[in-house]
Formats: structure tokens, sequence, C-alpha cells
């Protein structure tokens, strides 16, 4: 598999969770009078938060197994879990049963993150590192450009039941395309499958002072997106009423965040990526400081477009920095990436999916817990990432002691 293959292999692998959560989006009004709910009910807000839930959970467990077993027969084993769940999620009766499902597609998706990270890891490192995660990042962001489209016409064609076994069909396309990629984790490398060794190498991430505080900064800037991304439909349906461009909507959106990691690589070639985290992060903050402003100058409900505009610049910020601050976070974790990877999965999706959820659960006929959450989770990522920069000068100053 050539550099262009692979860097396109690791883009359609780790796009697969963005396919599950954007293609379901414009299902959700069709979705409510099969499962009894009020047209205005929030509930299936859960199948996106739970999907967040399931890939942290998976990802703590396909971290440990791709250092241990190799990321090629961790993403197989990753992508038959993520099918089984999107067939059980396309039959599913009730609530519960779909639900469930969401939880293990989630946790099946948690693999193709965890793999690609470590993959991209095993072959570079620092700046280097930053850009293959962009490029993988541009293209990610075609998943969001053509999933509503998908989902829309799969609606048109058939029910929100076709959606959900669209996966089956996205997952085995995964599977056929991994039988090309060479293991990039030799056998001499590998740490061994035993909780003793398993648990310290979580515990070697968390005391690692570059990965633990990058690692928080992720976290809490990624609690106010999916906060923003479980509540778009309600918003544009129940506050606007303008459910009419939601598509329309996540096409743009994402065309703009590919142009922000296409931006972001091509400023890689100049600029080292601590610098360039440093401006992402004082971007998504100000950007921030802007939307609760401008939701307190419409009391709540600000005019639609200037809603839209505001909210992508600042998203924006928060997408060209993800890609910088996963390298800077990876940088020291060479000799287990498969476990470090898996850390900073679980704490920005997990512990993000339950911030995010006390965002998005607090939305009413406004928008006023968007854009208090907003800030405050811009303040908290920026305080982390400014202790992440810290740290990292404080080693490289060490290696030039020691040099």
């Amino acid at each position: 598999m050539s550099e262009r293959e692979l860097v396109v292999y690791l883009a359609v692998i780790s796009s697969l969770p963005a396919l599950a959560i954007d293609m379901v989006l414009p299902a959700f009004t069709d979705m409510r009078p099969e499962f009894s709910l009020a047209d205005d009910s929030t509930q299936l807000s859960l199948v996106i938060t739970l999907f967040f839930f399931g890939m942290a959970m998976g990802s703590v467990t396909w971290g440990a197994l791709s250092d241990a077993l190799g990321r090629r027969r961790t993403a197989v084993a990753a992508l038959l879990t993520y099918a089984v769940g999107a067939t059980l999620a396309m039959t599913a009766s009730s609530l519960t049963v779909l639900f469930i499902a969401r939880i293990l597609w989630g946790f099946g998706a948690g693999g193709s993150r965890v793999t690609t990270q470590a993959i991209v890891r095993d072959r570079y490192e620092g700046t280097a590192m930053a850009r293959v995660m962009t490029l993988v990042q541009a293209t990610f962001f075609f998943a969001p450009i053509t999933a509503p489209l998908i989902g829309s016409g799969l609606l048109a064609l058939g029910s929100w039941r076709w959606i959900m076994g669209f996966g089956v069909v996205t997952a085995s396309i995964g599977l056929l395309w991994t039988t090309r990629f060479t293991e990039s984790l030799p056998p001499e490398r590998r740490r061994p499958l035993r909780l003793g060794p398993v648990l310290a190498g979580f515990v070697s991430v968390a005391k690692t002072p570059v990965t633990r505080w990058y690692g928080l900064s992720l976290m809490f800037g990624t609690a106010a997106f999916f906060s923003f991304l479980a509540s778009t439909e309600f918003v544009f349906s129940s506050v606007y009423e303008r459910e009419d461009v939601f598509v329309w909507f996540f096409v743009g959106v994402s065309v703009f965040f590919a142009s922000a990691a296409i931006t972001m690589n091509r400023l890689l070639r100049r600029w080292e990526a601590r610098p360039l985290g440093i401006a992402c992060g004082c971007w998504f903050l100000s950007f921030s400081i802007l939307i609760l402003i401008v939701v307190a100058l419409g009391d709540g409900v600000p005019n639609f477009w200037v809603f839209i505009v505001v909210f992508g610049l600042t998203n924006a910020g928060h997408v060209a920095y993800i890609a910088v601050a996963n390298s800077l976070a990876l940088q020291p974790m060479a000799a287990m990436a498969g476990t470090a990877s898996a850390a900073l999965t679980f704490t920005s999706t997990t512990v993000g999916a339950v911030l995010g959820n006390q965002i998005d659960r607090r939305i009413d006929d406004t928008i006023w817990a968007l854009g208090i959450g907003y800030v405050v989770y811009a303040i908290c990522a920026f305080s982390m990432q400014m202790l992440g920069v810290r740290a990292s000068r404080a080693e490289d100053n060490e290696e030039s002691v020691v040099e």
C-alpha cells in the first residue's frame, strides 16, 4: 500500500464513525412517531450521545489490543463489531434495543479511530505527524458532506432502517480494504496483553504531563462540539423552524471544516505544530465568547444566519486544533501509541459526551445553554492547553540540557 493510498485508507476508516452519526440526523423526524415520541422530544439525541459513549468504551479495549496484537487484526475485529451494531440498530423494535445497538456500533467505531492514530504515530512524529493527521482529517470531513445526503436519499427510497443498514455496507468495504494494509507494529514492539501491563500503560499515559494536559484540552473542546452536533437537529426544527436547510447546512459546514484542515496542513509546512495550536486555541476561545455575545444580543435566539456563521467559525477553530493537539499529545508515547490513543479517545469522547449532554439537554426554545456552555468549555480547554504548552517546553529544555 503506497503512502497516498495509506492516507486515503486511514481517512476512510476514521470517517466511519462520522458516517454512523451524520447519516442518522436527518432521520430523527421520521423516527419519533415510530417510537411514540413527541415532535419536540429531544430523547433521540441519545442516539448520538450513546454512540460516542460506546466509541469511548471501545477505544480502551481496542487500544490495548492494538499494542498487543497489532493494528491490522485489531482493525478487522473492530469493523466486524461495527457491522454487528449496525445490523442490530437496523432491526431495532424499541428504543432500548436501538440505544444498545448504538452503544455496540460505537464500540466498534472506537477501534477505527484508535488504530488510525496509532498507525500514523508508528510511522511519523511531531509536526510531520500533524501534517498527515490534517490530511486524514480533511478527507474525513467528506463523510459529513455526503452522509446527510445519503441519509436523506435512503429515507426517500425506504425508511430510517435503510440508513442503519448502510452501516453494514461501509463496514464491509473497510474490511475488504484492510486486507491490503501492511502491519505497522512489528512483533518486537508489542506489549503483553495482561491486565498488569495494560493498566500500567494507562497510568503511564496519565502521568505524562504533555499527553495529560493536551488530552484534557481536547476533552473540553470536544464537549462543546458534541453539544452542538447533538442538538443541531432540534435547534433547526424547534427553535428556528428551519429543518428545510438542515441537510445543506451540514454539507456546507463540512466543506468549511475540511478547508480548515487543509489550511492547517499548509501552515504546518511553514510553522511548527505547537505555536499553531496556540493560535487555534485563541481562535476557539475568542469566537466562543462572541457566541455568548450574539446570543445575549438576540435575547436567546439570534438571527438564524448569524447563528450559523458564528458557530461555524467557532467550531472551525476546534477542528483545526484536533490534529495538532493529538499529534503533540502522542509525541512522547511512541512505545505505546495504541494505549495513548485509546486514553485520548476515551477522555475526549466519554467525558466529552457527558459534558456535552449537560448542554444540549438544557436547550429549550432558546440557545442560551449553547452560548454559556461554549464559553465555559472553551476557557477550560485553553487553560489545559497552556499547561500542555508549558510541559512540552519543559521537556524541550531537558532535552537541550542532555544534548
